[in-house]
C-alpha cells in the first residue's frame, strides 16, 4: 500500500495581531540554528523597512499592503470634530471664557483684547466630545486699528475692512487641517473685503487658499514678523 505524504503543517497568525505589533517568528529549522549568531543578525539587518509578514490568507506581503488592505488604524481612531459658528452676541459666558482660555495657551493674542473683543465677533468653535479644541472669528471694523496697520506695512487700501483672526487649535488636535475648515466656516455666506494678519507659515498657506493675498511689507510686530493679508469683496451673483 503507497504511504500518501504528511501534510504541512500550515502556520498561521491572527492578521491583525502584526499590523502593528512585532514581527513573527517562524520555527527555526536546525540548519538555521546552526548558523552563528551573528550570520544571522546580518541577514535580519539587511531586511527593508515594511518587512513581509506571514499569514495564512495572503501569503508573505509587507506590513503596508495590509494596513492599505484593513484601513490605517489612526484614521479610524481620528476624533470626531463638530465645528458650530455663533453669531455676534451669541457666545454663552462660559463658551467666552473657554475660548479666551485657549487663545491664552496658545500665547497668540492679547487674552483681555479677545475678551472684549469675541462678544462683538462672529465666532467658530470648534468641539471635540465636551473640550473646546478650536476658535477663530471674524472681528468688527476698527478703524483706527486697520489705519495703523496701514501705516507699518506701507500699504494703500480704500475703507476699513473687518479681520479675520483668533484662528486657534489645541496643541492635542493640530495636523487635521482643522485651521482651514475654521476659515472655511468663518467665510461661508461671507461677500466683504477682510483682512488678517500672521507671520505664521501655516496660516499663511491657509489664507492663500481663500483668495488672500499679501499686501505692503512686513514688519517686526511684539511676538515676530507679520505681514498684511487682503481678501477682496465676493461678487455674490
Amino acid at each position: 500500500m503507497k504511504r500518501l505524504p504528511r501534510p504541512r503543517r500550515l502556520w498561521t497568525w491572527r492578521l491583525c495581531d502584526h499590523v502593528s505589533g512585532p514581527r513573527p517568528r517562524a520555527p527555526s529549522s536546525p540548519r538555521s540554528a546552526a548558523k552563528p549568531k551573528a550570520a544571522r543578525l546580518r541577514k535580519s539587518a539587511r531586511r527593508p523597512p515594511g518587512y513581509p509578514i506571514w499569514t495564512a490568507h495572503f501569503g508573505w506581503v509587507s506590513q503596508r499592503r495590509i494596513e492599505t488592505a484593513m484601513g490605517n488604524d489612526a484614521e479610524r481612531a481620528a476624533p470626531m470634530h463638530v465645528i458650530e459658528r455663533r453669531s455676534a452676541g451669541a457666545l454663552s459666558e462660559f463658551e467666552l471664557q473657554t475660548a479666551v482660555e485657549l487663545l491664552r495657551n496658545g500665547a497668540a493674542v492679547d487674552p483681555n483684547s479677545a475678551a472684549r473683543t469675541l462678544p462683538r465677533s462672529t465666532v467658530v468653535l470648534v468641539h471635540r466630545g465636551d473640550l473646546m479644541v478650536g476658535v477663530g472669528a471674524i472681528k468688527p471694523v476698527r478703524p483706527r486699528y486697520f489705519n495703523s496697520l496701514l501705516a507699518s506695512s506701507n500699504a494703500v487700501a480704500g475703507s476699513a475692512l473687518p479681520e479675520l483672526g483668533y484662528v486657534t487649535v489645541a496643541a492635542t488636535d493640530r495636523r487635521r487641517d482643522l485651521s482651514t475648515r475654521i476659515v472655511a466656516a468663518l467665510l461661508d455666506g461671507f461677500c466683504g473685503g477682510l483682512f488678517a494678519t500672521t507671520g505664521n507659515p501655516a496660516m499663511e498657506r491657509t489664507l492663500s487658499r481663500f483668495s488672500f493675498a499679501v499686501t505692503g511689507q512686513p514688519w517686526e510686530g511684539e511676538r515676530g514678523p507679520l505681514r498684511l493679508w487682503l481678501r477682496p469683496a465676493v461678487d455674490e451673483g
